[in-house]
């Protein structure tokens, strides 16, 4: 007869630690223990990178620009949004 669990569910495991060997881990470690080895001009060219492939997206369209709270009627939207920011600010 199994003993009746009274305690909180247990919860799934969603980290991906478990996908990658200890060699892996400890590479993973070291090069951010090196720290940053790019230069900012090279650094900048990366982020534009990922910048343009996130606008790009098919869902990436409502990121692209400025909220207009006036349009949407959200007469509280820089009450509760203090720094608005988007892809194409950006």
């Amino acid at each position: 007869i199994m003993p009746k669990h009274t305690g909180p569910k247990p919860q799934e495991d969603h980290t991906l630690i478990n996908c990658f060997s200890i060699q892996q881990i400890e590479l993973h470690i070291e090069s951010l223990n090196r720290g940053l080895q790019l230069s900012p001009q090279k650094l900048k060219t990366k982020c534009l990178e990922v910048l343009k492939i996130l606008q790009g997206h098919l869902h990436g369209w409502v990121f692209n620009t400025p909220v207009d709270p006036v349009e949407l009627g959200l007469p509280d939207y820089f009450e509760v949004i203090r720094k608005p920011m988007d892809l194409g600010t950006i």
